[in-house]
């Protein structure tokens, strides 16, 4: 019996080759596959920077929209010490501030060793702003200030925009003051604080041109103020003013039927009195408060009266008139292109006053309600600063400002 011998024959130089190509593989995918790992790291790292990043600026622009409610709060006389407010922002955003007067928080705010002095005069707010798991801080001083009662910036102001007049009539010996923006007191005498004022504003720049195109060199000299004329607007929102005095007057008067007595300063008596006419006053009237007359006003032979008066079209005053305080003068007639009113105008004549008084404004500003008055008492032209809080999440470095 014949065995058969199979022989395999295994090359030892194949098998170093193909170990020799892994070992290559190896050493080329590996370094690959660390760097792609590498890159991917780095990539959800910077992800996640980003999304932090964007996280942290939408809890910023919470915080500045908390900001710009304190500011409209200030304007419209809602910014009050201590009444902490928020808003929800939507998408996991939103605002709190908490406002605080640094005059009363029995607190030395400025470091030097004295406690709610006079330059701490000061209303703080402190707004945090949130979104998600991130917060902002940042902060706005307002620095409290007297403003203009009513928000009447004048003696005369002008609402409308087109067909404005403004006559002032003197002789030729006549050197007297007609329309005066320096700030006096009933009496006559200067405040201890006075706030002077333009002599007449208007709300548009093309109706201050106009104005003072249809102005007479003559009768400049017949007006004294920080400026003659010029474009302030008025916080006061004179149609809901109207309406009020029209539902709450204390007198109503008839055009033929005028009280001639309709408040006494003298006695502290301030009065509201509305007419839903045009009147004319040829004797000795005299009043004092608010008076809001739905027409044309023509007064003269001594009228007296100390506050704010509104007119539709036209005031006439003549023959020794005076008033302390200010006028606000509204369109007669309604444009029916453009839908406002238009056609204001006021003539003066001989020996007759309109004299701003603040102590007359404020007086009567005390007979009508106070959601009815802008009251800037923050806002508006008074100082404001901003500020960024630098804490656990501020920015480094990071200042807010506007």
């Amino acid at each position: 019996m014949m065995t058969k011998t199979m022989t395999v024959s295994v090359s030892v130089s194949d098998s170093r080759e193909r170990g020799m190509a892994l070992v290559a593989i190896l050493a080329v995918s590996v370094p690959m596959m660390v760097l792609v790992g590498a890159a991917a790291s780095t990539m959800l790292r910077r992800n996640n920077g980003l999304m932090r990043e964007v996280t942290e600026e939408r809890a910023f622009q919470a915080a500045e929209a908390g900001i710009d409610a304190a500011l409209y709060r200030a304007r419209v006389n809602l910014l009050r010490p201590g009444v902490v407010f928020g808003a929800d922002l939507g998408a996991g955003g939103r605002y709190d501030a908490q406002p605080t007067y640094w005059k009363t928080d029995h607190i030395d705010n400025d470091g030097d060793g004295a406690i709610d002095e006079a330059d701490e005069d000061i209303l703080l707010v402190q707004v945090t702003g949130a979104f998600r798991d991130a917060t902002r801080r940042l902060s706005a001083s307002f620095v409290l200030g007297r403003g203009v009662p009513f928000g009447i910036p004048s003696p005369i102001y002008f609402e409308p925009n087109e067909k404005l007049k403004l006559k002032i009539k003197g002789s030729k010996d006549d050197d007297g003051i007609r329309v005066s923006g320096l700030d006096r007191n009933i009496d006559g005498s200067r405040p201890a604080n006075p706030i002077d004022v333009p002599a007449v504003t208007v709300a548009s720049a093309s109706a201050e041109e106009r104005l003072e195109n249809k102005l007479k060199p003559k009768q400049t000299q017949f007006i004294e103020g920080l400026g003659l004329i010029e474009v302030r607007d008025t916080s006061l929102d004179i149609d809901a003013l109207a309406a009020h005095v029209e539902a709450h007057a204390d007198f109503y008067a008839e055009r033929k039927d005028f009280p001639e007595v309709f408040g006494d300063s003298s006695r502290g008596e301030y009065r509201v009195t509305h007419c839903d006419d045009k009147v004319s006053l040829k004797r000795d009237y005299r009043g004092a408060g608010v008076l809001v007359v739905d027409g044309e006003l023509s007064a003269g032979e001594d009228f007296a009266f100390d506050g704010l008066i509104i007119v539709r079209g036209k005031l006439e005053l003549k023959k020794n008139a005076k008033i302390n305080g200010a006028v606000v003068v509204l369109g007669k007639k309604l444009d029916k292109k453009t839908g406002e009113w238009v056609k204001a105008s006021v003539a003066l004549s001989n020996d007759t006053t309109l004299q701003y008084s603040t102590e007359a404004l404020t007086h009567a500003a005390q007979i009508v309600p106070s959601g009815l008055l802008p009251r800037p008492d923050l806002g508006g032209s008074q100082a404001v600063q901003f500020t960024a809080w630098r804490g656990n999440y501020a920015r480094s470095g990071y200042t807010a400002g506007r």
